[in-house]
């Protein structure tokens, strides 16, 4: 169980696995939040992800360049470029996957790096969502709008469109974000412009496995 540390979908995820447990299954979860405590107390086993911790406190040393002398500038966009390709590169993720070998993983739906990163395994994979409808439906309106059922097959229509364009313009725009280009990426991130990055560094054909026509951004995938 690989979790975003959200409460609502941690609660969520601890029923279901309790149902899992009593099938016969062993339920592990992982997370790069401090969950650990949460998550012992139900019972369960907890393997924390470091990187961001870890990346996180070496930004807080040094959260901006120091705009005095251009040696000591180029040393802090340097030294965050190693991080960013850290966050890119570690493998820490895959070690667990490899040392428990699931027989089926279950991912919390934000957590779009860890589907990239494992999808080589070749595992079973489930995608949790415990509280909303992530799929288009002909006669229903993208859920993250004001309006409601039975506004009229035109309007549902229409909305989609406009679903559609602004997700362009979003996708584009975070591409443009330069400070991404020095920044670490989080194993929470939904920058589609990082993902990518991500997706390239693990062989993975971004572009043509995620499904960006339903309304949750960034986007769902195709094969899970």
């Amino acid at each position: 169980m690989i979790s975003v540390g959200m409460s609502g979908a941690l609660n969520a995820s601890f029923e279901f696995s309790r149902l899992l447990v009593q099938r016969g299954h062993t339920v592990v979860f992982v997370s790069s939040k401090a969950i650990g405590d949460q998550v012992r107390a139900q019972g369960f086993e907890f393997l924390q992800l470091t990187r961001d911790l870890e990346l996180d406190e070496l930004v807080m040393r040094h959260p901006r360049p120091p705009m005095v002398k251009v040696g000591p500038v180029l040393k802090w966009f340097r030294r965050r470029v190693a991080m960013r390709r850290q966050s890119i590169e570690d493998p820490e993720l895959e070690e667990i996957v490899k040392r428990f070998q699931p027989d089926l993983l279950l991912i919390d739906i934000e957590m779009h790096a860890a589907v990239i990163v494992t999808a080589r395994f070749c595992i079973p994979t489930l995608l949790l969502s415990s509280w909303f409808s992530i799929f288009r439906s002909s006669d229903l309106p993208p859920l993250h709008t004001h309006l409601g059922h039975g506004v009229g097959r035109f309007v549902v229509q229409w909305a989609w469109a406009w679903h559609r364009i602004t997700s362009a313009a979003i996708r584009f725009r975070k591409k443009l974000w330069i400070p991404r280009l020095w920044r670490p990426i989080p194993w929470t991130s939904v920058n589609i412009a990082d993902l990518s990055t991500l997706a390239k560094s693990r062989g993975y054909d971004l572009r043509r496995s995620i499904d960006s026509s339903q309304w949750l951004r960034p986007y769902l995938y195709r094969h899970i």
